[in-house]
Formats: structure tokens, sequence, C-alpha cells
């Protein structure tokens, strides 16, 4: 029997866009994945989903907890449902929202350095452990 999930959205963000959602289980147990475009999502199921959404910029994941940015000039308003029923439809499936491929590209080529820089401009304060 699957388990609800349940989100939590928090817009204490230091940059009008961007968004976090605290999820009630896991999206992914592994390190933390930033996907700076549609591009770097290919593969990886749940942020296939989000980029789906018409605005949506930049996606970070780490262990349940969602950041999105979106671009400049779209509405939350609209965004917000799609992003969590995107969330919400990947972990009833039952399939990871991040494969094995991204597992062993998760910073896209970036260095640490690199991605301690995209998540601090990106998304305020909220750093990710083990970089």
């Amino acid at each position: 029997m699957a388990h609800a999930v349940n989100l939590r959205e928090s817009s204490a963000s230091p940059s009008p866009d961007t968004c976090k959602f605290t999820v009630s289980r896991a999206v992914h147990p592994g390190g933390a994945f930033f996907f700076a475009n549609k591009e770097r999502a290919a593969g990886s199921p749940v942020v296939e989903r989000l980029f789906a959404l018409t605005g949506v910029q930049s996606v970070l994941i780490a262990k349940s907890v969602v950041t999105v940015g979106k671009e400049p000039g779209i509405s939350w308003s609209g965004l917000k449902a799609g992003i969590g029923a995107a969330i919400r439809t990947q972990l009833l499936t039952g399939v990871p929202a991040i494969l094995e491929a991204q597992r062993n590209a998760s910073t896209g080529g970036r260095t640490a350095e690199e991605v301690r820089a995209a998540l601090a401009i990106g998304h305020g304060s909220f750093l990710a452990s083990g970089f």
C-alpha cells in the first residue's frame, strides 16, 4: 500500500524566484543534486516532470527537500500546485526519482566550489552537506 506524500512549502528565500518544498519522505536518499536546466534533467523522472512545467528554471534535490527556481515574471500561484503534483506523482510510482546514471554525474561536471556558488546565489542560505 502506498503511503501518502505530504509537502510543505516555504518561500522564505532571499530570492522571490526560488521556493523550497519539504516532503514527508525522501525524494532521493543520496546526496544533493542540482539541475541547472532541462537538458541536465534527462533520465531523472521527477526532475523531468518539474521541468515540464512552464517557468521552471532550476531544481535542487537533497533528500526530502526540493528547491525550485522559476523564471522571473512567472507567478508562483499556479506553479506551486504543479510542483506538488509532480513530486507526489513521482513518489507514488515507486520508480527512483534520480536514476543511477545521474548519480554518477550529480554535479554535472561542476566542482564543489561551483556547486556551492550556485546554491548560495540561487537558493539563499540552503546549503547541502557533503560538498
